[in-house]
């Protein structure tokens, strides 16, 4: 088989399902990465069921879901992930430490008073694991590293390298602070983040979130989320080739998104980074060591 990602959710804080905002779709955030051997997923928004469903026809039998962090968004689609009611399916969940066990978080999901079907009710073996920042994970073919994102919460992003080729994954992360398009920025304004631009360096795609505009920021200073403007700058402080940005607002509808992505190119250009951007939708897929994606 060709290696792949695969989008099955791109929406950040909740779902949408609105005529305005078709072509990117409105699921809350998940990603697959499918190898010949490995079935791995970056979160369980609502975009995970019908991956679920899909999983369950393919007859894959051993999933590995990495949690970002634990905001509801992330969460909301594990309920009617169709792999847990199964008998023989092995389960891993990959979850950053916090003071609570990630374990508990989980199961407040399941509550009587929340959702009819309770943890124990699962027919899939469940094995919890933490996630160490500086501990790299080997799962068969691909390899997992992780670094602390600047999100409200333990919050963590991720760096997948499958055969040399290196994915970036961050979908919540606050970077740089309050900026105007004309400013340029300092060595001291950048040194605080200096080993987060270091941990995305030499990737071959690097999805990172821009949720906000400019001016849509400065009303959310502090919610753990970059501004179009602040996104550009970590792509051309870890010279990335191309981006793709995900999480996108749920008040965004798809001409917003496409005159963001048209204000981060020119920005770009102007740096002279040669950048291929692209708007993260429901279904976008990216083979892993190719060029073509469909």
């Amino acid at each position: 088989m060709q290696p792949y990602l695969k989008f099955w959710g791109t929406r950040g804080s909740t779902p949408i399902c609105e005529k305005e905002s078709q072509h990117y779709g409105g699921n809350t955030c998940c990603l697959e990465v499918s190898t010949p051997l490995t079935c791995l997923i970056i979160d369980a928004g609502t975009g995970i069921r019908k991956l679920g469903d899909e999983l369950c026809k393919k007859n894959v039998d051993e999933i590995h879901i990495f949690f970002t962090h634990a905001h509801l968004d992330h969460l909301i689609g594990l309920p009617f992930f169709k792999p847990l009611y199964c008998e023989k399916k092995i389960i891993h969940f990959w979850c950053p430490q916090q003071e609570r066990s990630f374990k508990s978080i989980i199961e407040t999901l399941f509550l009587p008073e929340t959702f009819p079907v309770g943890l124990n009710d699962f027919k899939a073996q469940i094995h919890f694991h933490d996630v160490i920042e500086g501990h790299p994970i080997l799962l068969n073919d691909v390899q997992i590293e992780s670094y602390p994102c600047f999100h409200p919460g333990k919050t963590l992003a991720y760096k997948l390298d499958y055969q040399n080729f290196k994915v970036g994954y961050c979908s919540d992360n606050e970077f740089l602070g309050e900026l105007e398009p004309s400013n340029n920025i300092t060595d001291s304004l950048i040194e605080p983040y200096q080993s987060f631009i270091d941990f995305f360096k030499n990737c071959d795609l690097l999805i990172h979130e821009a949720q906000y505009t400019v001016n849509e920021y400065k009303k959310k200073k502090g919610w753990g989320h970059s501004s179009l403007i602040n996104a550009a700058w970590l792509i051309y402080l870890t010279q990335t080739k191309r981006w793709v940005i995900t999480h996108h607002d749920p008040s965004y509808d798809d001409k917003t998104l496409d005159e963001n992505k048209k204000f981060a190119e020119v920005f770009l250009k102007e740096k002279k980074l040669n950048c291929k951007i692209e708007l993260a939708y429901d279904g976008f897929e990216i083979f892993l060591n190719n060029k073509s994606e469909h």
